[in-house]
């Protein structure tokens, strides 16, 4: 049992590198093309970057984000098949109460 944060730590780690070598290609791409300008003007200003480090960290959270979620709605979660994909995890039902006076969606 002690085994299985690390492997969830392990998974979720391999998603996000996927995620940053994206991001890294990407912000590559808009940078070698010089995309909107964006290359010359981070070039003409002294600061230019401060511009893009924060271009390439915005860029890093939306992918790692986007490539760790994929990740983690791609496990499986049919309890007939014993679990998740890779990380043996298996769904529990949480009960949910009403409270008095909030209206049903019906």
């Amino acid at each position: 049992m002690a085994n299985r944060p690390r492997r969830m730590l392990r998974f979720l780690a391999g998603h996000l590198a996927v995620g940053t070598a994206a991001a890294a290609v990407f912000v590559g791409a808009l940078l070698a093309t010089d995309a909107l300008g964006l290359a010359s003007l981070a070039r003409a200003d002294a600061n230019g970057w401060v511009a893009v480090a924060l271009l390439a960290v915005g860029v890093w959270v939306t992918f790692g984000s986007l490539a760790m979620g994929a990740g983690i709605m791609y496990v499986d979660k049919d309890p007939e098949s014993g679990g998740g994909l890779r990380l043996g995890l298996r769904p529990t039902l949480v009960p949910v109460r009403l409270r008095s006076g909030s209206r049903s969606s019906r």
